[in-house]
């Protein structure tokens, strides 16, 4: 996942800050400026070279920097951030992709138990104990079967090829994998689990690392009228006497009109939607939790009732009828339909494991949480 485009993206915003925050820091560079020109005229020519630097004051540079290396921790936070939806991702996608494997695995078995229901009322149609209307039945509900395998089995192709590509590697070749699709998953107090997703997501450290950043930028804009200064030096030759004159000079802005007055508002303005971007973040990840867990919980329910009660009377209705068929009180077709319900239980299962898996997961990715479940 290191080589995953996102990623190596955000890790070069990282690197992009840090540049940025080293240029920040940076003094103005001299300039070769002598204040006056040379003046050629034989023996009367006059010479002169000097230097002018501008001297940053008021904790100017400093300012730069600080704010700068706020823009740093909001790369890092960023990366944080990036690497957790991708990993949420590649765990969404690998459940699904095992989920669809359970369910073309299912659909195949029942594919074969209809197989030889079709061949067994086959036998016993050319033996004329039953209609032709009855075969047909049968072999519709068969040919209905291996569509929805045929279908599972397309499905779980791409999800193979989803796969890789969310790992940030398309050409990777993704076969069978292996996995359990009934972990263990947390019971979540609300309260708990809401706290330590606002001490712990990096899109809050992204909006407080924008805070602070906003709060230098306000006092660099509030310093930004004490003028700089400007020292300027030199040395100058002359035809009259003396020959050899040193230049020195100090130069300064008057911030008379100037005060900078409309970036201190802008940059009040800008503390002000950085605050309210924090709040903003806390409400949508709040949103998003609450979500999950109400996902969670209806999926636990879910799955809950459909093995204690669906699945236990599916199972029982189908040793009714299978004890039946010995007895020779029952068909065929109700038989199938009974393994179809059997079958159909279980498939919702499977569908419910991966809605309480996929908001499960959803959680561990707000919580950005390295191991999962």
């Amino acid at each position: 996942m290191n080589f995953h485009p996102l990623l190596r993206a955000a890790r070069a915003r990282i690197g992009e800050a840090q540049g940025q925050a080293i240029q920040a820091g940076l003094l103005p560079n001299p300039q070769q400026n002598s204040g006056n020109p040379v003046q050629l005229g034989g023996r009367n020519s006059t010479y002169s070279a000097g230097v002018i630097q501008q001297v940053p004051t008021a904790g100017k540079l400093r300012l730069d920097v600080a704010a700068a290396r706020q823009a740093i921790r909001q790369a890092e936070f960023g990366f944080t951030q990036q690497r957790f939806e991708v990993l949420t991702a590649v765990r969404q996608q690998f459940y699904e992709l095992l989920a669809a494997q359970q369910r073309a695995e299912t659909l195949s078995t029942l594919v074969g138990i209809a197989s030889q229901s079709l061949a067994a009322m086959e036998g016993v149609y050319k033996a004329g104990f039953v209609k032709t209307g009855d075969v047909l039945q049968i072999r519709i509900e068969l040919r209905r079967i291996q569509i929805a395998l045929r279908n599972a089995e397309i499905t779980a192709a791409a999800m193979r090829r989803s796969l890789a590509a969310v790992a940030g590697a398309p050409q990777l070749v993704v076969g069978r994998i292996e996995g359990d699709l009934t972990p263990h998953l947390p019971e979540y107090d609300d309260a708990l689990v809401s706290g330590e997703v606002l001490a712990r997501n990096a899109k809050l450290g992204m909006a407080r690392a924008s805070i602070a950043k906003s709060q230098f930028l306000l006092r660099r804009a509030r310093v930004q009228p004490i003028p700089n200064l400007i020292v300027q030096s030199g040395f100058q030759y002359t035809a009259t006497e003396p020959h050899k004159q040193a230049l020195i000079g100090t130069y300064f802005d008057i911030p008379i009109w100037d005060r900078n007055q409309g970036n201190i508002r802008s940059a009040n303005f800008g503390l002000s939607a950085a605050n309210a971007q924090l709040r903003a973040a806390q409400n949508e990840l709040l949103q998003q939790l609450a979500t999950a867990i109400g996902r969670s919980r209806g999926a636990q329910q879910t799955l809950t009732a459909l093995r204690d009660l669906v699945l236990p009377d599916a199972r029982e209705n189908l040793r009714l009828v299978e004890l039946e068929m010995a007895n020779g009180q029952t068909d065929l077709f109700r038989l199938l339909q009974a393994q179809r319900s059997l079958f159909e239980a279980n498939l919702d299962i499977v569908s419910a494991e991966l809605n309480a898996l996929a908001a499960a997961i959803e959680i561990a990715g707000l919580l950005q949480q390295e191991q999962f479940p």
